[in-house]
């Protein structure tokens, strides 16, 4: 069992120059026939991708298209991190209007303790 175990540890690991070979085999074998298949899968994953992507709004057919989507994705990109800077500051200035009226409700509390008339 375990020489069995092994052997198919032994089969599954390969180096990097052995690697290199098969995939140097696997590219000489390829034939016409292949990279037309290759060709027709990417031109029929682009027309999805067209597809889907003009279905959600985005019109993406010539480079000026793309460009333009480009520059609105890093528009609404800059429009969300400044969003998230003014909630943070915002989240800050709440956090510190909390401890400052934690601190002045203890020095209110420390100063009526002081001028308390003895008893």
């Amino acid at each position: 069992m375990d020489e069995e175990r092994n052997s198919d540890e032994e089969n599954v690991f390969i180096n990097r120059g052995q690697a290199k070979q098969l995939i140097e085999s696997a590219i000489r074998t390829t034939t016409q026939q292949d990279l037309k298949l290759i060709a027709e899968i990417e031109v029929t994953v682009r027309k999805v991708l067209r597809e889907e992507l003009r279905d959600i709004g985005l019109r993406v057919g010539t480079e000026d298209q793309q460009e333009e989507v480009r520059e609105d994705f890093r528009f609404l990109r800059l429009w969300r991190r400044n969003v998230n800077g003014i909630a943070l500051k915002i989240g800050w200035l709440f956090i510190a209007a909390g401890v400052g009226g934690i601190i002045w409700i203890f020095t209110q509390g420390l100063n009526f303790w002081n001028q308390r008339p003895p008893t």
